[in-house]
């Protein structure tokens, strides 16, 4: 099924879509909304975003401003999907409301892009189970990248005068509770570091129709990784393991060398090298490592890289560090702790990590996949 889209907006980002689309037959945009027309261009003014062009779509995708979103939102709903570029619009609680209002009375989706939201899957699954605490986004910008309004257009200006670092906002705002979505899963996948065990289960997926299912709760930004791989832009992948000596179960070599460890006073690297060799020295410890090479599916278990540190200082918390290289010197790194009492083989936040990825089993893909890879490249760099 050929799916119709409609553009609003055909600046860079807008005609980079179009272009993208037309290479894949399961796509065709028939139509494009924009604030400028040219004599004689098939490009529709906004003042033609009435129920007769809109109905001839299946999706609408905006990137254009924010205020298309106010003025139409609710309009496109109710005949389209509704893909929001702009989604600074739903700041707006009574716009908001209004459009998920329309998304349950007209049957309809609503899509927000996510790409620079690194770990925004986690932050979900937490927000799902009511284990967020606290969430602080910091954005940090030359003054001439940034495009202000009201008091903060006349501060910015200020700020570039200076020589350093200026805050331009800093605020706490009432958040609203998200509820929890109504809701064969491998909670071991340092088995599948063996590759003829993989393949062979790959190939029971195939022949039997079914799913394989890994969690990844502590590989916090696995969709985005996963993202990298897809698109080819993923260039390295680093996860960093430490722990208590005791939290650690060992085989082989690494047992004697975790032994040693717990008499240092100071933190030991017990092991720097490819996922895969890792997988069966620690199967009891590496889970995350495991799920981290299967996501990252073009450096897989031999070119994802596995560091093991043994840490007798750590006496309240398992650490995994996770390191992404990209393209053009794209990198990112996030540290979770996780509380962990000495001894335990796995964290607290654990528990709750695997709960959540039981109940994400099911499919979440609601408009067909390429057309989320041209999405999610267009945002990923946002």
């Amino acid at each position: 099924m050929t799916v119709k889209i409609g553009l609003i907006g055909y600046g860079h980002l807008g005609k980079f879509l179009k272009e993208q689309l037309e290479k894949d037959e399961r796509f065709t945009v028939t139509k494009i909304w924009n604030r400028t027309v040219g004599p004689g261009s098939s490009i529709l003014p906004l003042s033609s975003l009435d129920a007769e062009n809109i109905s001839s779509v299946d999706l609408v995708i905006e990137v254009a401003h924010a205020s298309i979103i106010a003025n139409f939102g609710v309009l496109i709903l109710k005949y389209a999907d509704l893909f929001v570029g702009s989604p600074t619009a739903l700041a707006d609680n009574v716009l908001y409301e209004a459009l998920k209002k329309s998304v349950n009375d007209y049957n309809r989706r609503l899509f927000v892009p996510c790409g620079a939201f690194w770990g925004s899957n986690d932050v979900q699954k937490m927000a799902n189970l009511g284990t967020l605490k606290g969430l602080t986004i910091t954005m940090i910008r030359h003054p001439s990248s940034l495009r202000l309004e009201g008091p903060l257009k006349e501060l910015s200006e200020k700020a570039k005068l200076s020589d350093s670092a200026v805050v331009l906002y800093d605020e706490v705002g009432e958040g609203e509770k998200v509820v929890p979505q109504p809701l064969k899963q491998v909670g071991s996948p340092t088995a599948l570091a063996d590759n003829v065990l993989y393949e062979a289960l790959k190939k029971s997926v195939n022949d039997y129709n079914r799913r394989l299912f890994v969690p990844c709760g502590a590989f916090w930004g696995s969709n985005d990784v996963q993202k990298m791989a897809n698109l080819g832009t993923l260039k390295g992948l680093t996860i960093t393991m430490i722990r208590h000596p005791s939290s650690l179960r060992l085989e082989g070599p690494l047992k004697e060398l975790s032994e040693k460890a717990k008499l240092s006073d100071s933190a030991v690297v017990l092991y720097d090298g490819p996922v895969r060799a890792l997988c069966s020295l620690a199967p009891s410890n590496v889970n995350t490592m495991a799920a981290a090479a299967l996501a990252a599916h073009t450096l897989g278990f031999d070119l994802t890289r596995a560091k093991l540190i043994s840490d007798p200082s750590l006496l309240r918390w398992h650490i995994v560090e996770i390191d992404v290289e990209g393209p053009d010197g794209f990198h990112t790194r996030t540290r979770r702790e996780n509380p962990a009492k000495p001894g335990a083989v796995i964290g607290n936040s654990t528990y709750h990590s695997f709960l959540a990825s039981v109940q994400g089993i099911r499919n979440r893909e609601l408009i067909p996949h390429n057309l989320i890879k041209i999405l999610l490249r267009i945002f990923f760099s946002e």
